[in-house]
């Protein structure tokens, strides 16, 4: 979401525009949610269904899961619950000190199916279920962190890669819950109660963070982002790669090029580097990408080292540059996310249709 996308959001909110029908209270409780219309309505119906009456209308204010909500919230933006975030992006707005004093804690908040309520011409949610997208799923990315901790990083890789071709249909499908949380300066009285309500409605505590998560949170992260670029966003091409290889005459060596990672810089910074007359946009890109010139710094610099495929070496670097404050900048991860499966998909119609050799870096 761009800045002035998220300053109308904002305007939205303070002029009525989100507010469901019969809500006119301008003092409502604004949650902002990932989650879908029809799933809103849902939670509303479960809390009515449960007891729980407040004594403001909710209004709900959708975003995307990965939009940065720390650019909605804050002193003055209405804001008062966060519900259905993934577990990374409320420890970057904690990190930031957009978040309620820890005390107030987070909670899990299950996604409750659409039972009727969803209005003329939405669609209903289906039965929700665990994805096996490891950047919404916390199993998913536990999962792949253990396969890659296993051993052979590369290895690990290759398998996963290995998995996500034989699946049938991988897709993203509709996550099992998320986190919810006050922001900062929420002060609405119906705002504890509702997130009390929202996570009674589990039965019971939330998933806790992986053994790999609590030692290196940075890397589950770069490693969910690899992993859900690669194989979930590059699904169908990684799909006629793995077919390729199985019916080509020499396919050890197809195989080792099909699940060789990402290189480190990305292809698009190689290319830049390599063209005198656009060099120059390497800054300009980094000052775009991360706002702190710590982070900015080393951005640069890595930019000029000799490309090779990236490791778990190179994503803990990455995981802790300027002490982890580069993979709370609002763009770069969706930057790098877009990088890979870019490069992911070149890579994998490169093997069903191998060219003439050379064709540039990779």
């Amino acid at each position: 979401m761009t800045r002035s996308g998220a300053r109308t959001l904002i305007s939205a909110i303070a002029s009525g525009i989100l507010a469901g029908p019969g809500c006119s209270d301008d003092r409502a409780l604004v949650v902002a949610t990932t989650w879908d219309r029809p799933t809103c309505r849902a939670v509303r119906s479960r809390l009515l269904a449960e007891g729980e009456a407040f004594s403001s209308p909710v209004r709900w204010l959708r975003l995307d899961p990965w939009d940065d909500p720390g650019r909605v919230i804050g002193p003055g933006s209405g804001v008062d619950v966060l519900l259905g975030w993934h577990g990374p992006t409320l420890r970057s707005l904690d990190r930031r000190g957009l978040l309620a004093d820890p005390g107030d804690g987070w909670v899990w908040a299950p996604r409750v199916e659409g039972d009727g309520d969803a209005g003329p011409g939405e669609d209903r949610p289906g039965i929700p279920f665990a994805s096996a997208d490891p950047r919404i799923d916390p199993g998913a990315g536990w999962s792949a962190s253990e396969v890659l901790g296993r051993g052979d990083w590369a290895r690990g890789y290759a398998l996963l890669l290995g998995r996500g071709a034989a699946r049938p249909d991988p897709q993203p499908g509709i996550e099992a819950g998320g986190w919810a949380a006050l922001p900062a300066g929420s002060d609405h009285p119906d705002a504890p109660r509702f997130l009390a309500a929202v996570a009674a409605l589990a039965g019971g505590p939330g998933p806790g963070p992986s053994p790999v998560e609590a030692i290196e949170p940075g890397l589950v992260v770069l490693q969910a982002e690899l992993i859900g670029a690669t194989v979930i966003d590059a699904a169908p091409e990684l799909r006629d790669a793995w077919d390729a290889v199985g019916r080509s005459p020499d396919p050890g060596a197809l195989r080792a090029e099909l699940v060789e990672p990402p290189p480190w810089p990305p292809a698009s910074i190689q290319a830049l580097r390599s063209d005198p007359t656009r060099r120059s946009l390497l800054g300009t890109l980094a000052g775009a990408l991360v706002d702190d010139e710590e982070a900015r710094g080393w951005l640069l610099d890595s930019w000029g080292r000799p490309a090779r495929p990236i490791d778990r070496a190179t994503l803990i670097e990455l995981a802790r540059v300027a002490d982890g404050r580069m993979l709370d900048e609002a763009q770069f991860l969706p930057w790098l996310r877009a990088e890979w499966t870019a490069w992911a998909r070149q890579r994998y119609a490169r093997v069903v249709r191998p060219g003439p050799s050379g064709g540039g870096e990779s």
